[in-house]
């Protein structure tokens, strides 16, 4: 009788996995067509069916409410993705990261204690996973707006120095090495 209930118990997590991987295909659907309210019901339901354990879906949640213009209450369904991740770190360091951009999106001058809070989520997802190249760069970025240009550059550094670091943003962090104020005030981008 324990195996069996054991058994019935594995196949109604499997059950409620794939229920829950359906409604976040649902609402990544409709975030695709634009239908940011009807996609932020798929993924409630998908927490939901989670019993609130999805770092997933509250990530999904996140990008609909940071689309929407709603970063407080983004700022706080991030953190409810942290505890959801538990044990998985990977999980757990891209919530960091999220709660990070989000900060950094909401400070407005250098000493902005928004920074400060950014910089820290920022260090616990490369404290989790190491192998978080964009991390790197973010908390370059984010030491340059707090004025702390040497510690920034050595993180911008670093990330430029990774195999596997975006080509793009590597001639970004290399911008920003060689003018520091470009991490600090609003530039035009290069044209011509």
């Amino acid at each position: 009788a324990v195996s069996f209930v054991v058994h019935s118990s594995r196949a109604e997590n499997d059950k409620d996995a794939s229920s829950t991987a359906q409604l976040i295909a649902a609402g990544d659907q409709l975030f695709a067509k634009k239908q940011f309210e009807k996609a932020m019901e798929a993924y409630r339901k998908a927490d939901k069916d989670s019993h609130h354990s999805c770092a997933e879906c509250y990530l999904r949640i996140v990008r609909v409410e940071k689309y929407m213009g709603d970063l407080s209450t983004a700022l706080e369904d991030a953190k409810h993705a942290v505890k959801a991740a538990g044990d998985d770190k990977k999980q757990a360091a891209m919530a960091h990261m999220v709660r990070g951009a989000l900060l950094s999106q909401m400070a407005v001058k250098s000493k902005d204690k928004k920074l400060k809070e950014a910089e820290d989520e920022f260090r616990q997802a490369l404290a989790l996973d190491p192998t978080q190249a964009s991390a790197r760069f973010s908390l370059g970025f984010i030491l340059m707006r707090q004025e702390r240009d040497a510690e920034g550059i050595a993180e911008l550094n670093v990330y430029v120095g990774l195999p596997g670091a975006d080509p793009k943003t590597v001639q970004k962090a290399r911008t920003i090495i060689a003018d520091p104020i470009r991490a600090r005030e609003p530039l035009a981008p290069d044209f011509s």
